[in-house]
């Protein structure tokens, strides 16, 4: 009777196959064996150019980075220095603007206070014309009460 395999057991194992030995090469599998070397070492030259013009354009592309970054920093430095300055004539200009105002308000102060000082003037001067005018007319009507 068969029983089955316990799950503990080890599973068996399919039979080995036996190897065959290679035939032996003949003429033409030589020659094609050299041909496909030949290709080969053809294909490796072909690979090794193509691997020595790569490494010539990243030689020539990293040249370039490395002008450009140059470049780029010599810009950056130009820029910075272009907003340092315009910054500095902000400030000045800020400074000159409440230099201004402040002027401006003074000679508004100053204003207000002759357009007081003539209004005042101006009463006084009223005053002084009524008066005036009073005294002129006592004057004229002295003769009469005499």
């Amino acid at each position: 009777m068969d029983t089955p395999p316990s799950p503990l057991s080890p599973p068996s194992s399919p039979p080995k196959k036996k190897r065959r030995s290679t035939p032996k090469k003949k003429a033409y599998d030589r020659v094609f064996t050299a041909d496909r070397m030949k290709a080969e070492k053809q294909h490796v030259k072909d690979l090794e150019g193509k691997v020595q013009q790569l490494e010539q354009s990243c030689t020539t592309y990293s040249d370039s980075l490395m002008k450009l970054t140059h470049n780029n920093t010599e810009l950056n430095n130009k820029m910075e220095d272009i907003i340092d300055r315009h910054n500095e004539q902000l400030i000045n200009n800020q400074k000159e603007i409440d230099r201004l105002n402040a002027k401006v308000s003074d000679l508004m102060y100053q204003n207000n206070y002759l357009k007081q000082r003539v209004q005042d003037l101006s009463n006084i001067l009223d005053i002084k014309t009524r008066g005036v005018e009073s005294i002129s007319q006592l004057v004229s009507n002295f003769p009469r009460y005499i």
